[in-house]
């Protein structure tokens, strides 16, 4: 268990996961991303870009990376589940 209570160490330890991790606030825009979300999205913007965008906003550019089996029902029914995760 970590006593440090640094919100410096913790964004690095997000960070240094090898999964990527979104943090969004009540109004549903990104406050947070770790570098690894540009590992599964690579034609997203840099992640610090990507901060202050809304989760659908999101979606809606990760489409081109996104399988096609996925999309099966279309683009605007795969958004909605999405949205409704």
């Amino acid at each position: 268990m970590c006593e440090s209570s640094d919100p410096a160490q913790l964004l690095d330890g997000l960070h240094a996961l090898r999964v990527a991790v979104t943090m969004y606030d009540a109004n549903g825009l990104l406050t947070f991303a770790n570098a690894h979300l540009n590992h599964f999205f690579k034609l997203l913007p840099p992640y610090p870009q990507l901060i202050g965008l809304s989760y659908e906003e999101i979606i809606w550019m990760e489409l081109p990376e996104i399988a096609p089996a996925s999309l099966k029902d279309g683009v605007e029914a795969f958004v909605d589940l999405r949205l409704g995760q």
